[in-house]
């Protein structure tokens, strides 16, 4: 380990202050709520500033310890000043610890690049030559947010939908985070509807409010006095929106409402000067959705790679 770092398993409540930028999931708060959960928390610290160089949370199931769980990725988050020999020595480190913790695997779901553009292709090369091999492949979508506006981006066949569905007078609601049940309800009720799970449950969604109340953006649109679609969307960072719970009523598909939603959040991005909107993926238990694959497509979003790395310790 060079002399300008110190290697550090850090407590739930850490006195080491993470880096303002880093997104959401890759908080110690985050981390920390999940209580339930065991959890282990490595840093590499500047010795010399006493600031995070960088950093990894893993919560641990049985035997494995995966990064992360209960959100859609973990991985490192990395300063450009640690090279890889630093991060060799490091991974050694986190090895060695969760060994004698009787873990036997490591999982790390890696962020997609946009997340951290400059880094991403370094952790990535770092885990293969790592031992990490790839264990799973999935497709992220995400639309960037420029000075166009979102009915340029869309697929002729959408605009169509999307004209259609305003002359039926839709509206839009942003709701405050009071009526998050209201919200959950409709979603929980349009997903069971067509056999797709909700996957968090109402009490962890509110923990995850509470803590974060600015994070979290609960959005509906309604038609003829009726909600037809629903989404909570999440701040992962400044520069990014998560849409995390998107689900409509199918008996509506012929108004496309998700279309008419999209282009609210959309407007909504640009407002904010948020750059992208991350779709998240398009599968259900690892299997890809073709027909979902395609319909994000048609709302100008770009497909990205979602790897998932696992190594047995």
């Amino acid at each position: 380990m060079s002399a300008k770092f110190e290697f550090v398993i850090a407590e739930p409540l850490s006195r080491y202050t993470f880096p303002g930028d880093i997104c959401l999931y890759n908080a110690q708060e985050y981390v920390s709520l999940w209580n339930e959960l065991k959890n282990s928390t490595f840093l590499i610290v500047n010795s010399k500033t006493q600031k995070i160089a960088a950093s990894i949370h893993f919560q641990i199931k049985e035997d494995t310890a995966i990064s992360l769980t209960t959100a859609p990725f973990g991985s490192i988050s990395l300063s450009h000043e640690v090279d890889f020999d630093t991060l060799s020595d490091f991974m050694n480190f986190i090895q060695t610890h969760l060994r004698l913790n009787g873990v036997q695997k490591i999982k790390i779901r890696h962020y997609p690049g946009l997340y951290h553009p400059l880094i991403y292709e370094k952790v990535i090369s770092f885990l293969a030559l790592s031992g990490f091999r790839i264990s799973l492949i999935d497709i992220n979508q995400i639309i960037e947010i420029t000075n166009d506006p979102f009915d340029s981006i869309i697929h002729p066949m959408e605009l169509r939908n999307l004209n259609k569905t305003k002359k039926e007078g839709i509206i839009f609601t942003e709701h405050q985070n009071t009526e998050a049940k209201i919200v959950f309800n409709a979603i929980d009720t349009f997903r069971k509807a067509r056999n797709i799970p909700v996957n968090i449950e109402f009490d962890s969604l509110m923990r995850l409010i509470h803590v974060f109340p600015q994070n979290y953006k609960l959005f509906t649109v309604s038609m003829k006095n009726e909600m037809v679609a629903a989404t909570v969307c999440v701040k992962v960072k400044d520069s990014i929106l998560y849409n995390f719970l998107p689900a409509h009523n199918s008996t509506f598909n012929m108004y496309s409402p998700m279309v008419f939603l999209m282009e609210k959040i959309y407007q909504y991005a640009s407002e904010n000067k948020i750059k992208f909107i991350d779709l998240g993926v398009s599968s259900i238990n690892n299997n890809p959705q073709k027909g979902l694959i395609r319909f994000k497509e048609r709302l100008g979003s770009i497909s990205v790679s979602k790897l998932t790395f696992l190594k047995e310790i």
